[in-house]
Protein backbone atom coordinates (compact mmCIF):
# COMPACT_ATOMS: atom_id res chain seq x y z
CA UNK A 1 0.00 0.00 0.00
CA UNK A 2 1.89 3.14 -1.29
CA UNK A 3 1.21 6.49 -0.30
CA UNK A 4 -0.13 6.28 3.26
CA UNK A 5 -0.45 6.04 6.51
CA UNK A 6 -2.98 3.98 8.54
CA UNK A 7 -5.21 6.43 7.53
CA UNK A 8 -5.00 6.48 3.48
CA UNK A 9 -5.84 10.28 4.33
CA UNK A 10 -2.66 11.98 2.88
CA UNK A 11 -3.98 13.45 -0.65
CA UNK A 12 -4.71 10.70 -2.95
CA UNK A 13 -3.09 8.06 -1.42
CA UNK A 14 -2.43 4.54 -3.05
CA UNK A 15 -5.88 3.38 -1.13
CA UNK A 16 -7.45 5.94 -3.15
CA UNK A 17 -5.46 4.71 -6.32
CA UNK A 18 -6.60 0.90 -5.82
CA UNK A 19 -9.83 1.89 -4.85
CA UNK A 20 -10.10 3.52 -8.07
CA UNK A 21 -9.02 0.81 -9.91
CA UNK A 22 -11.42 -2.18 -7.57
CA UNK A 23 -14.17 0.36 -8.43
CA UNK A 24 -14.04 0.85 -11.95
CA UNK A 25 -12.76 -0.35 -15.45
CA UNK A 26 -11.71 3.27 -16.65
CA UNK A 27 -8.47 3.08 -14.98
CA UNK A 28 -6.37 2.74 -18.55
CA UNK A 29 -2.66 2.99 -19.65
CA UNK A 30 -1.08 5.00 -22.89
CA UNK A 31 2.12 4.62 -24.45
CA UNK A 32 4.08 7.84 -24.90
CA UNK A 33 6.74 8.56 -27.40
CA UNK A 34 9.28 6.26 -25.91
CA UNK A 35 6.96 3.33 -25.64
CA UNK A 36 6.76 3.78 -21.64
CA UNK A 37 3.33 3.13 -20.69
CA UNK A 38 2.01 5.72 -18.33
CA UNK A 39 -1.35 6.03 -16.84
CA UNK A 40 -4.49 7.88 -17.58
CA UNK A 41 -5.33 10.30 -14.91
CA UNK A 42 -8.89 9.40 -13.28
CA UNK A 43 -11.09 11.65 -10.96
CA UNK A 44 -13.78 10.64 -8.47
CA UNK A 45 -17.22 10.55 -9.42
CA UNK A 46 -19.14 13.92 -8.23
CA UNK A 47 -21.41 12.23 -6.50
CA UNK A 48 -18.35 10.67 -4.54
CA UNK A 49 -16.81 14.60 -4.60
CA UNK A 50 -19.49 16.24 -3.25
CA UNK A 51 -20.55 13.44 -0.19
CA UNK A 52 -16.84 13.34 0.69
CA UNK A 53 -16.53 17.22 0.83
CA UNK A 54 -19.71 18.12 3.00
CA UNK A 55 -19.15 15.05 5.55
CA UNK A 56 -15.65 16.31 6.11
CA UNK A 57 -16.21 20.01 6.01
CA UNK A 58 -18.66 19.59 8.86
CA UNK A 59 -16.68 17.64 10.62
CA UNK A 60 -13.74 19.79 10.37
CA UNK A 61 -15.49 22.58 11.24
CA UNK A 62 -17.40 20.97 14.67
CA UNK A 63 -14.40 19.66 15.80
CA UNK A 64 -12.09 22.56 15.55
CA UNK A 65 -14.21 24.82 17.51
CA UNK A 66 -15.56 22.36 20.16
CA UNK A 67 -12.06 21.12 21.09
CA UNK A 68 -10.43 24.52 21.23
CA UNK A 69 -13.45 25.84 23.39
CA UNK A 70 -12.38 22.72 25.46
CA UNK A 71 -9.27 24.29 25.49
CA UNK A 72 -9.66 27.52 25.85
CA UNK A 73 -12.25 27.21 29.11
CA UNK A 74 -9.48 25.17 30.58
CA UNK A 75 -6.96 28.06 30.00
CA UNK A 76 -9.54 30.97 30.91
CA UNK A 77 -10.98 29.22 34.34
CA UNK A 78 -8.69 28.02 37.18
CA UNK A 79 -11.39 25.68 39.15
CA UNK A 80 -11.32 23.73 35.35
CA UNK A 81 -7.80 22.87 35.82
CA UNK A 82 -7.87 18.98 37.56
CA UNK A 83 -6.21 16.53 36.70
CA UNK A 84 -9.07 14.69 34.30
CA UNK A 85 -8.86 18.50 32.48
CA UNK A 86 -5.42 18.30 31.74
CA UNK A 87 -5.67 15.10 29.91
CA UNK A 88 -9.15 16.65 27.88
CA UNK A 89 -6.73 18.97 27.12
CA UNK A 90 -4.12 16.94 25.85
CA UNK A 91 -6.55 14.83 24.28
CA UNK A 92 -8.29 17.80 22.54
CA UNK A 93 -4.93 18.99 21.51
CA UNK A 94 -4.26 15.81 19.50
CA UNK A 95 -7.77 15.44 17.90
CA UNK A 96 -7.07 19.05 16.85
CA UNK A 97 -3.63 17.78 14.95
CA UNK A 98 -5.62 15.08 13.52
CA UNK A 99 -8.18 17.05 12.02
CA UNK A 100 -6.11 19.76 10.53
CA UNK A 101 -3.33 17.42 9.32
CA UNK A 102 -6.07 14.96 7.37
CA UNK A 103 -9.34 17.06 6.12
CA UNK A 104 -8.41 19.83 4.01
CA UNK A 105 -6.22 18.06 1.97
CA UNK A 106 -8.37 14.96 2.02
CA UNK A 107 -11.15 17.19 0.82
CA UNK A 108 -8.50 18.84 -2.16
CA UNK A 109 -7.46 15.51 -3.20
CA UNK A 110 -11.25 14.50 -4.18
CA UNK A 111 -10.63 16.81 -7.28
CA UNK A 112 -7.05 16.01 -8.31
CA UNK A 113 -6.57 12.76 -10.35
CA UNK A 114 -6.17 9.82 -8.03
CA UNK A 115 -2.04 9.27 -6.74
CA UNK A 116 -1.69 12.77 -7.29
CA UNK A 117 0.17 14.56 -4.74
CA UNK A 118 0.85 18.27 -4.65
CA UNK A 119 2.67 19.02 -1.22
CA UNK A 120 5.73 18.37 -2.10
CA UNK A 121 8.47 16.15 -0.02
CA UNK A 122 8.28 17.70 2.79
CA UNK A 123 4.55 17.73 2.67
CA UNK A 124 4.59 13.98 2.34
CA UNK A 125 7.10 13.17 5.07
CA UNK A 126 5.24 15.92 7.80
CA UNK A 127 1.55 14.89 7.24
CA UNK A 128 1.85 11.70 7.50
CA UNK A 129 3.78 11.90 10.70
CA UNK A 130 1.73 14.48 11.87
CA UNK A 131 -1.50 12.14 11.29
CA UNK A 132 0.33 9.39 13.24
CA UNK A 133 1.42 11.23 16.06
CA UNK A 134 -2.05 12.58 16.77
CA UNK A 135 -4.13 9.73 16.56
CA UNK A 136 -1.45 7.96 18.73
CA UNK A 137 -1.29 10.87 21.34
CA UNK A 138 -4.97 10.55 21.44
CA UNK A 139 -4.95 6.91 22.30
CA UNK A 140 -1.84 7.61 24.63
CA UNK A 141 -3.87 10.14 25.92
CA UNK A 142 -7.02 8.65 26.17
CA UNK A 143 -5.11 5.66 28.29
CA UNK A 144 -3.88 8.12 30.93
CA UNK A 145 -6.97 9.40 31.99
CA UNK A 146 -8.11 5.94 32.38
CA UNK A 147 -5.48 4.99 34.66
CA UNK A 148 -5.91 8.87 36.77
CA UNK A 149 -9.57 7.49 37.47
CA UNK A 150 -9.00 4.23 38.25
CA UNK A 151 -6.38 5.46 40.98
CA UNK A 152 -8.67 8.27 42.26
CA UNK A 153 -11.31 5.42 42.89
CA UNK A 154 -9.58 2.39 43.64
CA UNK A 155 -6.29 3.48 45.36
CA UNK A 156 -7.25 6.81 46.90
CA UNK A 157 -4.19 6.86 48.91
CA UNK A 158 -1.36 6.96 46.31
CA UNK A 159 -3.02 10.94 45.83
CA UNK A 160 -1.34 13.23 47.76
CA UNK A 161 -1.38 17.19 47.89
CA UNK A 162 -3.83 18.15 45.25
CA UNK A 163 -0.63 20.74 43.73
CA UNK A 164 1.74 17.77 43.37
CA UNK A 165 -0.82 15.50 41.60
CA UNK A 166 -1.46 18.39 38.74
CA UNK A 167 2.22 18.48 38.80
CA UNK A 168 2.58 15.14 38.12
CA UNK A 169 -0.14 14.94 35.78
CA UNK A 170 1.65 17.33 33.50
CA UNK A 171 4.42 15.66 33.68
CA UNK A 172 2.77 12.67 32.58
CA UNK A 173 1.14 14.91 29.56
CA UNK A 174 4.56 16.03 28.61
CA UNK A 175 6.03 12.53 28.73
CA UNK A 176 2.85 11.35 26.43
CA UNK A 177 3.70 13.79 23.35
CA UNK A 178 7.40 13.66 23.65
CA UNK A 179 7.24 9.64 23.60
CA UNK A 180 4.92 9.33 21.13
CA UNK A 181 6.63 12.11 18.70
CA UNK A 182 9.69 9.91 18.96
CA UNK A 183 8.31 6.83 18.45
CA UNK A 184 6.78 7.87 15.13
CA UNK A 185 9.26 9.82 14.03
CA UNK A 186 10.37 7.04 11.67
CA UNK A 187 7.94 7.87 9.01
CA UNK A 188 9.37 11.10 8.28
CA UNK A 189 12.33 8.88 6.55
CA UNK A 190 9.80 6.08 5.59
CA UNK A 191 8.18 8.67 2.58
CA UNK A 192 8.59 10.13 -0.48
CA UNK A 193 7.82 11.63 -3.76
CA UNK A 194 8.53 10.40 -7.33
CA UNK A 195 6.84 11.36 -10.88
CA UNK A 196 3.55 9.74 -12.15
CA UNK A 197 3.82 9.91 -15.92
CA UNK A 198 0.85 10.61 -16.31
CA UNK A 199 -0.76 10.54 -20.22
CA UNK A 200 -1.78 13.93 -19.90
CA UNK A 201 -2.47 15.61 -23.33
CA UNK A 202 -3.35 18.96 -21.88
CA UNK A 203 0.25 19.06 -19.67
CA UNK A 204 -2.06 19.86 -16.17
CA UNK A 205 -0.19 16.65 -14.41
CA UNK A 206 2.35 16.01 -16.51
CA UNK A 207 4.57 16.89 -14.20
CA UNK A 208 2.72 15.31 -11.26
CA UNK A 209 4.03 13.51 -8.23
CA UNK A 210 2.90 10.78 -5.67
CA UNK A 211 3.37 10.34 -2.31
CA UNK A 212 4.21 6.65 -1.33
CA UNK A 213 7.11 4.47 0.54
CA UNK A 214 10.66 4.50 0.54
CA UNK A 215 10.99 1.31 0.55
CA UNK A 216 8.54 -0.17 -1.73
CA UNK A 217 10.49 -4.06 -2.06
CA UNK A 218 10.44 -4.58 1.57
CA UNK A 219 6.74 -4.50 2.28
CA UNK A 220 6.69 -7.23 5.36
CA UNK A 221 8.73 -3.87 7.28
CA UNK A 222 6.00 -1.64 6.83
CA UNK A 223 3.28 -4.50 7.84
CA UNK A 224 5.22 -5.09 10.91
CA UNK A 225 4.96 -1.17 11.40
CA UNK A 226 1.12 -0.89 10.94
CA UNK A 227 0.54 -4.46 13.11
CA UNK A 228 2.99 -2.49 16.17
CA UNK A 229 0.98 0.48 15.57
CA UNK A 230 -2.54 -1.54 15.94
CA UNK A 231 -1.41 -3.36 18.97
CA UNK A 232 0.45 -0.67 20.70
CA UNK A 233 -2.43 2.52 20.09
CA UNK A 234 -5.75 0.14 19.95
CA UNK A 235 -5.65 -2.95 21.81
CA UNK A 236 -3.38 -2.56 24.05
CA UNK A 237 -4.84 0.45 25.34
CA UNK A 238 -8.58 -0.82 25.25
CA UNK A 239 -7.64 -4.38 26.91
CA UNK A 240 -6.20 -1.97 29.87
CA UNK A 241 -9.01 0.37 29.67
CA UNK A 242 -11.77 -2.41 29.63
CA UNK A 243 -9.86 -3.70 32.75
CA UNK A 244 -9.72 0.00 34.27
CA UNK A 245 -13.19 0.33 33.71
CA UNK A 246 -14.50 -3.09 35.53
CA UNK A 247 -12.65 -2.51 38.73
CA UNK A 248 -13.88 0.81 38.63
CA UNK A 249 -17.68 -0.17 38.42
CA UNK A 250 -17.37 -2.40 40.99
CA UNK A 251 -16.00 0.01 43.16
CA UNK A 252 -18.80 2.50 42.23
CA UNK A 253 -21.39 -0.33 42.82
CA UNK A 254 -20.13 -1.18 46.15
CA UNK A 255 -20.07 2.42 47.45
CA UNK A 256 -23.71 2.82 46.36
CA UNK A 257 -24.99 -0.51 47.60
CA UNK A 258 -22.91 -0.32 50.81
CA UNK A 259 -25.36 0.73 53.87
CA UNK A 260 -23.39 3.15 56.50
CA UNK A 261 -24.26 2.93 60.11
CA UNK A 262 -23.10 6.22 60.74
CA UNK A 263 -21.86 9.86 59.33
CA UNK A 264 -18.39 8.88 60.08
CA UNK A 265 -18.74 6.00 57.75
CA UNK A 266 -20.33 7.37 54.89
CA UNK A 267 -17.96 9.89 54.91
CA UNK A 268 -14.39 7.08 54.77
CA UNK A 269 -16.27 5.70 52.69
CA UNK A 270 -16.83 8.51 50.02
CA UNK A 271 -13.58 9.62 51.15
CA UNK A 272 -11.50 6.07 50.20
CA UNK A 273 -12.82 6.22 46.55
CA UNK A 274 -13.02 9.88 45.48
CA UNK A 275 -15.05 10.51 42.15
CA UNK A 276 -13.68 13.57 40.90
CA UNK A 277 -11.31 16.52 41.48
CA UNK A 278 -13.19 18.52 43.49
CA UNK A 279 -13.26 16.10 46.19
CA UNK A 280 -9.67 16.91 46.71
CA UNK A 281 -10.87 19.83 49.01
CA UNK A 282 -13.07 17.77 50.86
CA UNK A 283 -9.88 14.85 51.24
CA UNK A 284 -8.36 18.20 52.74
CA UNK A 285 -10.79 18.55 55.45
CA UNK A 286 -11.45 14.89 56.11
CA UNK A 287 -10.00 15.07 59.38
CA UNK A 288 -11.89 17.89 61.14
CA UNK A 289 -14.15 18.00 63.50
CA UNK A 290 -17.06 15.31 62.98
CA UNK A 291 -19.82 16.63 64.96
CA UNK A 292 -22.96 18.28 63.42
CA UNK A 293 -26.24 18.85 64.17
CA UNK A 294 -29.52 16.91 62.64
CA UNK A 295 -29.69 19.39 59.79
CA UNK A 296 -25.89 19.39 59.54
CA UNK A 297 -25.81 15.71 59.05
CA UNK A 298 -28.78 16.30 56.54
CA UNK A 299 -26.74 18.75 54.31
CA UNK A 300 -23.51 16.43 54.88
CA UNK A 301 -25.29 13.36 53.54
CA UNK A 302 -26.89 15.49 50.67
CA UNK A 303 -23.32 16.40 49.46
CA UNK A 304 -22.01 12.65 49.89
CA UNK A 305 -24.79 11.02 47.42
CA UNK A 306 -23.43 14.20 45.18
CA UNK A 307 -20.04 13.20 45.37
CA UNK A 308 -21.24 9.42 44.00
CA UNK A 309 -23.20 10.58 41.77
CA UNK A 310 -20.25 12.97 40.36
CA UNK A 311 -18.04 9.68 40.49
CA UNK A 312 -20.58 7.93 38.37
CA UNK A 313 -21.23 10.54 35.65
CA UNK A 314 -17.61 11.01 35.14
CA UNK A 315 -16.70 7.38 34.87
CA UNK A 316 -19.50 6.96 32.51
CA UNK A 317 -18.52 9.72 30.29
CA UNK A 318 -15.01 9.01 30.62
CA UNK A 319 -15.88 5.32 29.80
CA UNK A 320 -18.11 6.04 26.94
CA UNK A 321 -14.99 8.03 25.02
CA UNK A 322 -13.18 4.82 25.31
CA UNK A 323 -16.05 3.12 23.45
CA UNK A 324 -16.36 5.50 21.15
CA UNK A 325 -12.41 5.63 20.26
CA UNK A 326 -12.97 1.45 19.70
CA UNK A 327 -15.86 1.64 17.37
CA UNK A 328 -14.88 4.31 15.39
CA UNK A 329 -11.17 3.81 14.81
CA UNK A 330 -11.94 -0.49 14.23
CA UNK A 331 -13.07 0.08 10.35
CA UNK A 332 -10.09 1.88 9.04
CA UNK A 333 -7.48 0.23 11.25
CA UNK A 334 -8.84 -3.56 10.24
CA UNK A 335 -9.41 -2.42 6.57
CA UNK A 336 -5.41 -1.45 6.59
CA UNK A 337 -3.91 -4.28 8.59
CA UNK A 338 -6.20 -6.82 6.16
CA UNK A 339 -5.22 -5.83 2.80
CA UNK A 340 -1.39 -5.86 4.11
CA UNK A 341 -1.67 -9.49 4.72
CA UNK A 342 -4.21 -10.22 1.76
CA UNK A 343 -3.56 -11.46 -1.52
CA UNK A 344 -6.27 -9.57 -2.54
CA UNK A 345 -6.95 -6.47 -1.15
CA UNK A 346 -10.44 -5.00 -0.67
CA UNK A 347 -10.62 -1.69 -0.92
CA UNK A 348 -14.48 -0.13 -2.04
CA UNK A 349 -14.02 3.50 -2.72
CA UNK A 350 -17.36 4.38 -0.39
CA UNK A 351 -16.27 2.17 2.06
CA UNK A 352 -12.69 4.30 2.45
CA UNK A 353 -15.19 7.53 2.85
CA UNK A 354 -17.10 5.76 5.58
CA UNK A 355 -14.12 4.94 7.70
CA UNK A 356 -12.25 8.06 7.10
CA UNK A 357 -15.15 9.54 8.46
CA UNK A 358 -15.42 7.62 11.20
CA UNK A 359 -11.54 8.28 12.11
CA UNK A 360 -12.75 12.09 11.66
CA UNK A 361 -15.37 11.72 13.98
CA UNK A 362 -13.63 9.93 16.39
CA UNK A 363 -11.46 13.25 16.81
CA UNK A 364 -14.20 15.44 16.39
CA UNK A 365 -17.27 13.64 18.67
CA UNK A 366 -15.83 14.25 21.90
CA UNK A 367 -16.63 17.67 23.09
CA UNK A 368 -19.85 16.96 22.01
CA UNK A 369 -19.94 14.21 24.34
CA UNK A 370 -19.13 16.42 27.13
CA UNK A 371 -21.53 18.70 26.71
CA UNK A 372 -24.71 16.08 26.72
CA UNK A 373 -23.16 14.15 29.94
CA UNK A 374 -22.71 17.38 31.87
CA UNK A 375 -26.53 18.18 30.96
CA UNK A 376 -27.99 14.96 31.22
CA UNK A 377 -26.51 15.50 34.88
CA UNK A 378 -28.21 18.94 35.55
Amino acid sequence: MSAAHYFGIAGNSLTDGQALRANSSLFRTARNDTGRENTVPQYFSPTYQATGTVLHSIVLVLGLFGNCLIILAVVKNKYLRTPVNYHLVSLATADILVLLSSIPDTISSYFRPAHVWVLGQIGCSSLIYLQYFGINASSASMLAFSVERYLALCRPRIIQDPQMEISKVRLVIISIWVGVGLYCSPWIFLTQTSPLNFHDPAGEYRDAMRCHFRFLTEPLAYAMVFVSDLLLFYVVPLLICLYLYVRMAMVVFRSIRRPSRSLQQREDQVLSSPSCDDNYELRRHSNQNRLFSRNEYNDSDSRFRKIIQARIQVAKMLGLVVLLFAVLSLPYRGLMVYNWFATTPWLNIWYVLFARTCIFLNSSINPLLYDLMVRAST
